[in-house]
C-alpha cells in the first residue's frame, strides 16, 4: 500500500508539472461611478451611476512590451511608479456594458500610449504575474457605435506622468460621462476556495488518523517526548517546495521558519519579473516586511550554496554564496534597523551593481542559517512579499520577485494535499 501511496504522489506531482498547470490568471474587477453632467449617454443620465468591469489577463499568454522604472523621463515628465505594459493576447473581457451598449460584443481594445516609444493594450502599475496592481489602463472601443470606454488614464502635471484611477465613457457626439472614483480589485480564481476546502479536509482526516493511531494506549511504542511535525505538514512543506515554481511565475524564494535555529531560504526557478539594471544595488537583496516587528542587528554564519544569478558590474555571476542577514527598512534607506531582512554576502568583495534580468532565473542554491534570536519576530507560515535589489541605500529599487513562507496553501498544492490526505483515510479505514 505505501508503493501506491507513493506511486500516487509522483504522479499528482508530474500533473502539477505540466506546463499550464497552475495558471496565472487574474481577475480584475473595476467599479465607481460615473457623472454624465446632466447629458444623457447611450440611455443614461445621472451624477452618481454605478458601473462595474470585469476582464481577466493570462500571464501565461501576455507578453511584457514595456517596463518603465519610476523617475523614467517619458516625454518630458518622470513617472511617478513602475509602469507595465502588455500586449492583448489573455485579455478577456466578461463584463463591459454601460446603458445600450456592450464592449464584450464587438468591441476593440485599441493601444494606449504614455509618450513616443511606448504602446502598449494594457498599462498597470504592478507585473501579471503577481496580485499587487493597484492602477489598470486600458481602452475599448466599438466603431459601429463610435462608443468608447477608457478604464484608467494616464494623469500628468507639470513634472509628473502617472497612472490614474479615472475612468470616462464618450459616445459619436463627444459627449462624456466620467468618474473619478474609480476603484480595482484583483479577485481569486473561481474554484480557489473549493480547492483550499478540499485540502483542509483531507489535512484533517490524515491528520486525524495520524493522531488516533499514535495513542499510547493502542502503540505505545510510537510514543516520543519531542514535539514532531504532523506527516500531513511535512508532506504539504514538500509538496510546496516541489511546486514553488509552478504557481507563482515571479516566485523566488521560499522560507522555512519552523526551526528558529535552522531557517533554510530555498532559491526556485523562478525568474526575475524585471530588469534592475538602472538601480544601486550593492548589498544582496531584501524581503520586504519578512518580519513582524523591527529589530536591529546583523546575524552571520549561514551555510549553504544560496547565490544570486545577478550580473556585478558586467563581470559575471555572483557565484559567492549568500551567508548572512541584516535587519533593515528599506524604504527610508535605514540599513540595520526595521522589519525588512536583507540577505547578503559578508564582506561583500565589492562596490559593484546587481543586474537582475527579466526572464532569467534569480537563484540559485539554498542558505541555513540561525535566526533564532530573533524568533519572536520571525513571520507565519503562509505569509509572503515582495522581494527588492540592494539594502535600501537606493529605495527607488523595484521588486523583481517574491518570498513565501512555507507551507503556503496555493490552489494546486492544497488540492493534491487533499487527494493525498483522503487517500490515507481511506487506506486505513481499509486496513
Amino acid at each position: 500500500m505505501k508503493s501506491a501511496m507513493l506511486f500516487l504522489l509522483a504522479f499528482l506531482l508530474g500533473v502539477v508539472s505540466l506546463p499550464g498547470t497552475c495558471v496565472a490568471v487574474l481577475t480584475f474587477e473595476v467599479s465607481g461611478t460615473y457623472d454624465t453632467s446632466e447629458q444623457t449617454i447611450f440611455g443614461e443620465s445621472g451624477s452618481a451611476i454605478p458601473y462595474l468591469y470585469r476582464f481577466t489577463a493570462d500571464a501565461n499568454v501576455m507578453t511584457l512590451l514595456h517596463h518603465i522604472p519610476a523617475a523614467t523621463d517619458v516625454d518630458g515628465r518622470l513617472t511617478t511608479e513602475d509602469w507595465y505594459g502588455y500586449d492583448g493576447a489573455g485579455i478577456t473581457l466578461l463584463q463591459a456594458t454601460f446603458g445600450t451598449v456592450d464592449w464584450t460584443a464587438g468591441g476593440t481594445i485599441v493601444d494606449s500610449s504614455p509618450g513616443p516609444g511606448y504602446t502598449a493594450k494594457l498599462w498597470m502599475d504592478a507585473p501579471v504575474s503577481t496580485t499587487n496592481q493597484t492602477c489598470v489602463w486600458m481602452q475599448l472601443h466599438r466603431s459601429d457605435v463610435e462608443a468608447t470606454l477608457e478604464i484608467g488614464r494616464q494623469g500628468v502635471s507639470d513634472f509628473y506622468t502617472f497612472l490614474l484611477n479615472d475612468s470616462s465613457i464618450t459616445d459619436s457626439n463627444y459627449r462624456e460621462a466620467r468618474s473619478i472614483d474609480m476603484t480595482v480589485a484583483v479577485v481569486p480564481e473561481p474554484g480557489t476556495t473549493g480547492l483550499l476546502f478540499l485540502g483542509s479536509i483531507g489535512l484533517a482526516l490524515f491528520a486525524t488518523r495520524r493522531r488516533s493511531s499514535d495513542n499510547p494506549l493502542k502503540s505505545p511504542s510510537r510514543q516520543s517526548s519531542k514535539p514532531k511535525r504532523t506527516k500531513s505538514t511535512l508532506l504539504a512543506s514538500v509538496l510546496i517546495l516541489g511546486s514553488a515554481t509552478i504557481c507563482l511565475a515571479d516566485l523566488i524564494l521560499v522560507v522555512d521558519v519552523y526551526d528558529p535555529a535552522r531557517v533554510v531560504f530555498y532559491a526556485t526557478e523562478g525568474k526575475s519579473s524585471i530588469d534592475s539594471s538602472g538601480t544601486r544595488s550593492f548589498y544582496g537583496v531584501t524581503l520586504i516586511d519578512f518580519l513582524t516587528g523591527n529589530d536591529r542587528r546583523g546575524i552571520t554564519g549561514g551555510s549553504g550554496d544560496l547565490a544570486s544569478t545577478a550580473i556585478r558590474g558586467g563581470t559575471g555571476p555572483m557565484t559567492l554564496p549568500y551567508n548572512a542577514v541584516w535587519t533593515a527598512d528599506y524604504e527610508s534607506g535605514q540599513y540595520g534597523a526595521g522589519n525588512d531582512l536583507n540577505i547578503m554576502v559578508d564582506p561583500w568583495p565589492s562596490q559593484f551593481a546587481q543586474i537582475f534580468n527579466a526572464g532569467v532565473q534569480a537563484f540559485s542554491g539554498t542558505m541555513t542559517i540561525d535566526l533564532s534570536g530573533i524568533a519572536n519576530l520571525l513571520p507565519t507560515e503562509g505569509a509572503t512579499g515582495n522581494i527588492r535589489s540592494g539594502n535600501g541605500a537606493d529605495a527607488s529599487s523595484a521588486a523583481f520577485g517574491t518570498y513565501v513562507v512555507i507551507p503556503e496553501p496555493s490552489t494546486a498544492v492544497m488540492l493534491m494535499v487533499g487527494i493525498l490526505g483522503v487517500g490515507g483515510y481511506v487506506t486505513r479505514r481499509r486496513r
